[in-house]
C-alpha cells in the first residue's frame, strides 16, 4: 500500500488514505502496451508514441544495433513525440526503450517507410477571407515542415505537423485578391504547387 504524509517546518500532516497495488489475478486491467504510432516516414525528425508510462525515461533506439538515436526524455504524457538526433532513414527499424518502475523495456520495432512520390499537395481549407490571420491546411504528412506562401513569398511556417492538418497564423491580415498556396517539405523534397 502507498500512504502519503507531508511535513513543513517540523509540522506533519495526518496520513492520507492508502492506495493498494493491483495484484495478479485481482481482475485489474493491465496498462495498455506502449507503441510507436505509425507511419514512420523517411526524413521524420521525431518518433510519435502512445501509451508510454508517465515518469519513465524513454529513448529512441535502432532495432538493428540497439544504439540510441535520441536523448533520454522523461515522459510527461502517455502520447508524445521523441525528437531524434538525425532524420529517420527509409528501411531502418526503430524502437523506444523505456527505463523505470514497471515499464516494459522496449516497444515493438517499427520500420521507416519511404516518402510518397510525389509528396501530396497540401490543401488550404476554404473559405479564406480578407482580414483572416489564420489559415487551416489539410493533407499534410506527419513530421513534414509546412510553408504558406502569399503572392510568392513565405508568410507562415510550421516546423512539424503531426495530425494531418495544421493551422498557420500570419503576422498581418490577408487582403483582397492575394494568392495563397501551401508547400510541405521533408528533407530536400517538397510538394508540387
Amino acid at each position: 500500500a502507498i500512504v502519503a504524509r507531508q511535513t513543513l517546518c517540523g509540522l506533519t500532516s495526518p496520513s492520507g488514505s492508502s492506495l493498494e497495488f493491483a495484484r495478479p489475478g485481482s481482475g485489474a486491467l493491465p496498462p495498455p502496451t506502449p507503441a510507436i504510432v505509425p507511419p514512420l516516414l523517411d526524413c521524420m525528425r521525431a518518433v510519435p508514441a502512445a501509451n508510454l508510462f508517465n515518469g519513465v525515461l524513454t529513448q529512441v533506439v535502432s532495432d538493428a544495433t540497439g544504439q540510441p538515436l535520441s536523448d533520454m526524455v522523461v515522459v510527461t504524457s502517455p502520447a508524445t513525440r521523441i525528437p531524434v538526433w538525425f532524420p529517420l532513414i527509409e528501411g531502418d527499424k526503430v524502437a523506444i526503450r523505456q527505463i523505470g518502475c514497471s515499464a516494459p523495456s522496449r516497444t515493438a520495432a517499427e520500420k521507416v517507410q519511404p516518402l510518397p512520390s510525389p509528396l501530396p499537395v497540401p490543401k488550404i481549407v476554404q473559405p479564406v477571407r480578407p482580414g483572416d490571420r489564420l489559415v487551416k491546411i489539410q493533407n499534410c504528412l506527419p513530421g513534414s515542415r509546412l510553408h504558406l506562401m502569399v503572392d510568392g513569398s513565405e508568410r507562415a511556417s510550421s516546423d512539424q505537423t503531426w495530425s494531418g492538418e495544421a493551422v498557420l497564423q500570419f503576422p498581418a491580415a490577408l487582403t483582397e485578391n492575394q494568392k495563397l498556396w501551401a508547400v510541405q517539405v521533408m528533407c530536400s523534397r517538397s510538394s508540387n504547387f
